[in-house]
């Protein structure tokens, strides 16, 4: 049903976000499991409630690595949120959606001399 560069998109993403939150625990000795079950708790009520909320994208997050269907779902959604709903097929010149097309960060698509 999806093409084989999407499961390998999940795959990288997995990766990705597990070394991150490994490294994250890890800098911090690590975060007591209470602490952290409330805040996923706090998230899966966000999410109940539609607030988008750093608890919430943790829980979409979690669910994004949990799942390809999580993870397809997560992408979409911000794929509208992040891209403001560009239709398929359309985007930016360099791709990103960060209305940024020369990438230099400064969010104009001008490309500056130096």
């Amino acid at each position: 049903e999806f093409e084989l560069k999407m499961t390998d998109l999940y795959n990288m993403f997995c990766n990705i976000f597990e070394s991150g939150m490994e490294g994250f625990l890890d800098s911090r000795d690590g975060i007591p499991k209470n602490h952290l079950w409330r805040i996923v708790k706090k998230g899966v009520d966000d999410v109940k409630r539609g607030e988008d909320t750093m608890a919430s994208i943790l829980v979409d997050l979690l669910d994004a690595v949990g799942s390809f269907e999580g993870f397809v779902n997560f992408m979409k959604d911000n794929n509208e949120n992040e891209l403001g709903g560009l239709e398929d097929g359309d985007e930016e010149k360099d791709g990103f959606g960060d209305g940024d097309d020369d990438g230099d960060g400064d969010g104009d698509g001008d490309v500056e001399e130096s």
